[in-house]
């Protein structure tokens, strides 16, 4: 689902280097990266070039580029709004969805609640698509 699908990233340097490794590893192409400091990882990024900037700069570049699907904090939702295309929330700030910040990524815990929690690609399988509506139940995916 994942490969040649088209990414921007927003991010500080250490999960911008976890989020390009991952994508790289399923076939998707970091197209826009954007970091708000310089940090030695980001040297390690898989893309042909990480901006210092803010999301200004992201945008344009996720719009020359042809980005499909944003990776940010709940700021960048405005520019995926503008960009019209989906946003997947990670990082710090995450304002405007309540437990945000405690969602589980990673673990035993963290995979099964991952799907149909806020990722617009693994929950739609056709490009272009939005996240399920807040509030809407995942089948399968209530705590016991």
């Amino acid at each position: 689902m994942l490969g040649m699908s088209r990414f921007a990233l927003a991010a500080d340097a250490d999960l911008l280097l976890g989020f390009s490794d991952l994508l790289a590893s399923m076939g998707a192409a970091t197209v826009a990266a954007v970091a708000s400091s310089n940090a030695a990882a980001l040297r390690q990024v898989r893309t042909d070039q990480v901006k210092i900037g803010d999301l200004e700069d992201l945008e344009r570049i996720a719009r020359e580029r042809d980005a499909e699907v944003l990776i940010g904090n709940s700021h960048a939702a405005h520019t995926a709004e503008r960009l019209d295309i989906p946003l997947v929330r990670a990082g710090f700030l995450l304002y405007d969805q309540v437990g945000g910040y405690q969602r589980l990524w990673i673990g035993y815990q963290g995979v099964p609640a991952k799907p149909c929690s806020s990722s617009p690609i693994s929950c739609c399988p056709w490009k272009g698509a939005r996240s399920p509506p807040v509030g809407r139940a995942c089948p399968g995916n209530q705590r016991r």
